[in-house]
């Protein structure tokens, strides 16, 4: 009998104190898609996709060339070239300013919308998905 007293005071608690918050993903996506640093990140991220279709690096090159593990640890700009410099990547300049620009935007973003940190990065990474566009053809 005790217990089923204690039960909505417990429930309560547990709500209050956080553990069932939800987030509304639609507001968060909304009020991602306006900040920006998004905007930043999603442009940067274009560019650096224009940039190989240029052929101003390979990305071919950059996976065959490069740790990805150790690209994460990067924070710095000049951290960021000397290791394109010293893996040999044509066009690491340009490409470790693109990454650069990419991670502090992202970095930006995450304290500029603290509850980004609070939803799972499977859904963190699909508000990251830049809006669907509609290219027109004739």
């Amino acid at each position: 009998m005790k217990k089923l007293l204690f039960a909505p005071l417990v429930f309560l608690l547990f709500v209050e104190l956080g553990y069932c918050q939800s987030v509304d993903m639609v507001a968060l996506r909304e009020k991602v898609r306006h900040n920006k640093n998004y905007i930043v990140y999603t442009n940067t991220i274009d560019e650096t996709v224009k940039a190989s279709l240029n052929k101003e690096f390979s990305l071919n090159e950059v996976g065959a060339k490069v740790d990805k593990s150790k690209v994460g640890k990067l924070q710095t700009l000049q951290e960021f070239k000397d290791f394109y410099r010293t893996a040999g990547v044509k066009g690491g300049n340009r490409l470790a300013a693109l990454q650069y620009k990419i991670s502090y935007s992202l970095k930006a973003l995450i304290r500029d919308i603290p509850e980004l940190k609070k939803i799972p990065k499977a859904q963190f990474n699909e508000l990251l998905k830049p809006p669907r566009r509609v290219v027109k053809t004739r």
